[in-house]
C-alpha cells in the first residue's frame, strides 16, 4: 500500500504527524501498523 499525504503549512517551523493501518482481518504483527512523519518547514 501506498499513502500520499500533502501538507500546506502557513508557517515556518516544525510539522509533525502519525498515520495508523486498520483492517476487518487479524494482524498477528501491530507492531507495524503505525508510522511517524516529522518535516522541518524552510522559507
Amino acid at each position: 500500500m501506498t499513502v500520499t499525504v500533502v501538507l500546506q503549512p502557513l508557517s515556518i517551523g516544525s510539522i509533525t504527524t502519525s498515520v495508523e493501518a486498520t483492517g476487518s482481518l487479524v494482524d498477528i504483527n501491530d507492531a507495524n501498523n503505525t508510522a511517524d512523519l516529522s518535516i522541518t518547514v524552510i522559507p
